[in-house]
């Protein structure tokens, strides 16, 4: 790799230098050079047209079209040159665990000494860490998506009323561990954490209502895992926010660490209100402030 970074991601544009030569006394015709790489992590199609290169069986291919080099075969015959490759926006790396992303070229070519028959040597890899994908997902629920309720009180919300609902969070984790995880919110004005609450991994949710900040800190979430998070809330609104919707917590914060890339995450999502998902029942009564 050119200038390797420390580790590879999703998303990420990443130059491989690619060199042969024919250090034999044979003179090879067809050469072409074809790229193999983990799967699902390369963007073959995107890298294909950034380069001007082929694709066969899911593999690149490299030949005389996008380097002329490869048109001589003859002894000592060499060349040396720069693939940008392009990582998929989202990996599919499946259920493997510390991943790497390891990029094989081999040598396509007939010797013109034996016509039809392929030879086809390997070259040296590359190979670089892929770091895990985390992603931060969090609503606020009246019903679940099955349709059972959750919330209590007026739908749409009344002033003076009290309406509760449930903040789901939910960390996505891909195929490394991370450690030192961490997530916090706080509650705006006449909003309050009821206690009611369920996790998945870890300890309990704590709430300190000095601050109005709600808490959770683990040592680990697997790889390959989602971490939940979900407690309940209640709303009153006052006069002043008929007409309105509700702020139900001020932005969502969560951090942690990759220590098999050794990258840190600090992912944040706006506040949430409480206009509910369309997959929420309560979603079709409304959630503007009523007098």
């Amino acid at each position: 790799f050119v200038n390797a970074p420390n580790f590879a991601e999703s998303g990420m544009d990443l130059p491989v230098e690619i060199s042969w030569l024919n250090n034999s006394d044979q003179t090879f015709n067809n050469l072409k050079i074809k790229i193999t790489a983990t799967a699902g992590a390369l963007d073959v199609k995107a890298t294909a047209k950034a380069n001007n290169l082929k694709i066969e069986s899911g593999n690149l291919i490299i030949d005389s079209s996008a380097r002329t080099a490869l048109a001589g075969g003859k002894p000592g015959a060499s060349d040396k040159f720069t693939v940008n490759l392009k990582l998929l926006s989202t990996l599919a790396l499946g259920q493997v665990e510390n991943a790497y992303l390891e990029i094989t070229p081999a040598v396509v070519a007939q010797l013109s000494e034996v016509p039809g028959q392929n030879f086809e040597p390997l070259g040296n890899p590359a190979k670089i860490p892929l770091a895990s994908e985390l992603k931060l997902k969090a609503e606020a629920r009246y019903y679940t998506p099955e349709g059972d309720q959750l919330g209590r009180g007026p739908l749409p919300p009344r002033v003076g009323q009290t309406t509760k609902y449930w903040i789901f969070v939910q960390i996505n984790n891909t195929s490394n561990a991370v450690n030192s995880a961490k997530f916090s919110t706080t509650l705006p004005e006449g909003v309050s954490f009821t206690g009611k609450q369920s996790v998945t991994i870890g300890p309990e949710i704590k709430y300190d209502a000095g601050s109005k900040t709600v808490a959770w800190n683990y040592n680990l979430i697997p790889a390959n895992s989602q971490a939940g998070l979900y407690f309940e809330i209640s709303a009153t609104p006052t006069a002043g926010q008929a007409g309105r919707n509700l702020n139900l917590t001020d932005a969502l914060n969560f951090t942690a660490t990759d220590d098999f890339v050794n990258k840190n995450f600090n992912l944040t999502r706006p506040g949430l209100t409480n206009v509910l998902s369309s997959d929420d029942l309560g979603s079709s009564k409304g959630a503007v402030v009523t007098q």
